[in-house]
């Protein structure tokens, strides 16, 4: 996939879902929001109504501490 940033951590994840959910026959489009924007996501989503929506994280940015 090419990335329009230079480090960032690919959505192996949602890519393995994706990947299943093609085997079985279904129509799968994968948007990664680290690379393009939320008006870009809203754009697709309202072009090609899908009828499920997943999604993947890498991290949560919080601000203040918490204890784990």
């Amino acid at each position: 996939m090419y990335s329009k940033i230079y480090l960032r951590l690919e959505p192996l994840g949602l890519e393995l879902v994706a990947a299943a959910a093609r085997k079985e026959g279904h129509d799968v489009q994968i948007i990664d929001l680290q690379t393009e924007t939320q008006r870009d996501y809203f754009r697709l989503i309202d072009r090609w109504q899908p009828d499920a929506v997943a999604y993947s994280c890498n991290y949560l940015r919080t601000s203040r501490k918490s204890s784990i």
